[in-house]
């Protein structure tokens, strides 16, 4: 009777399995050496300072209730040197953040900084990474200015540096219309019109024609533009950062002279709002604010 290896080689997979083995052991090795988050740094061949080696291991230690499961996170990564890169990174930085901001990082739960971690690792645009750590910051921050919900990380997994960009920006004008209304509205009440949103698109740099909407009949660069944003648009209210309100309303076309007769016609009204876990997502993806008389030293 043919054996286990037998049967691997007849398939061709001896060698993915022998290198399955080889990991195995590394990994059981691994888990009963002491773990150290400059041993990992080491593990993926990057070149950190010696004190930023210090402020990650302490970060590791302050978010993990056990050393052993900063190891086990970053185990349950895929095997490439440059996930691990992305993730001490992020790690490093949210360290960085948090020091910035006067603060020390607490434990957080399992089901936020372990996906947390892994969508850090695997990104790989450096507008984004940026943004990864802020979140992981945030999620450390004993504070809780900006509370991270388990949701965030698999929402912001999801989504380009194009929705994060016009989510900010959105944001920000939620921000000011709700300063202009005297802080007497909710940033949820805040709504905008279709064109509206198509402004603020442009505005954050996010368009390659001004005013893509009313060219894309005859531009292609338009036509691109509006299906950017038309997908965009999609993906956010798919994660219900963005609601979206139809508002029926009835118009009177009557005129004594052209329109004796009553003619009532409905109309649809559609706007769009941000809302209550889309401005929540914003807040906990941006930088944590400085505690008040903290003075940053470098």
């Amino acid at each position: 009777m043919m054996n286990v290896f037998g049967l691997l080689q007849f398939y061709g997979l001896r060698g993915k399995y022998q290198y399955a083995g080889r990991w195995a052991k590394l990994v059981k090795s691994r888990i009963m050496e002491p773990v150290t988050t400059a041993g990992l740094i080491k593990t993926a061949g990057i070149e950190v300072p010696a004190t930023a080696k210090r402020e990650a291991e302490g970060f590791w230690k302050a978010v993990y209730a056990e050393p052993a499961k900063a190891l086990g996170s970053l185990v349950a990564l895929p095997l490439n040197r440059r996930l691990f890169r992305n993730a001490v990174k992020a790690t490093v930085e949210a360290n960085r953040l948090l020091k910035a901001a006067g603060v020390s990082p607490k434990r957080v739960p399992l089901s936020i900084i372990h996906p947390a971690l892994q969508g850090a690792a695997l990104e790989e645009d450096p507008s984004l990474q940026a943004i990864w750590a802020n979140l992981l910051a945030n999620a450390a921050d004993p504070r809780k200015l900006a509370p991270v919900s388990a949701a965030f990380p698999t929402i912001l997994k999801e989504l380009s540096s194009r929705e994060v960009k016009f989510l900010d920006a959105l944001y920000n004008e939620v921000v000011t219309k709700a300063n202009e209304k005297r802080g007497l509205f909710h940033t949820a009440h805040v709504y905008f019109s279709d064109s509206e949103l198509h402004d603020i698109y442009t505005s954050a740099g996010l368009s390659q024609v001004p005013h893509f909407f009313l060219k894309s009949d005859d531009d292609e660069q338009a036509a691109q533009d509006l299906r950017s944003f038309s997908y965009m648009l999609a993906m956010l209210k798919r994660h219900n950062l963005i609601a979206e309100s139809i508002w029926p309303h009835t118009v009177d076309r009557y005129d004594v002279v052209k329109n004796p007769k009553p003619d009532f016609e409905v109309e649809i009204e559609i706007e769009y709002s941000l809302s209550e876990i889309g401005s929540c997502f914003v807040v906990a993806c941006r930088q944590p604010t400085p505690t008040v008389n903290h003075v940053t030293t470098t």
